[in-house]
């Protein structure tokens, strides 16, 4: 499928494992799910576009760099995500 990027990076497959396993609690299932979310927007953005920018710290000014746009990120996961995260 054209687009589809399938993770594969070992802290993510854990944690899907941690969601199949029928003996993790909904509280435990939503926790991991937004530990899930937060590791896919990190591998996610790891391309992104950035500016140079200078800053002023309290030792003088130092060089670092910024995003070069705005983004904003989505999670849109499978409704048996949301059933199983609700206790039912």
């Amino acid at each position: 499928m054209e687009g589809l990027f399938v993770s594969n990076h070992p802290l993510i497959r854990h944690k899907v494992a941690l969601l199949r396993d029928i003996q993790t609690e909904p509280k435990k299932f939503r926790g991991t799910i937004r530990e899930i979310a937060i590791l896919l927007a990190y591998e996610a953005t790891s391309d992104l576009g950035l500016s140079p920018v200078t800053v002023t710290t309290p030792m003088g000014q130092a060089d670092g760099t910024i995003l070069a746009e705005k983004i904003g990120l989505v999670p849109i996961l499978p409704a048996w995500v949301w059933w199983k995260a609700s206790g039912k």
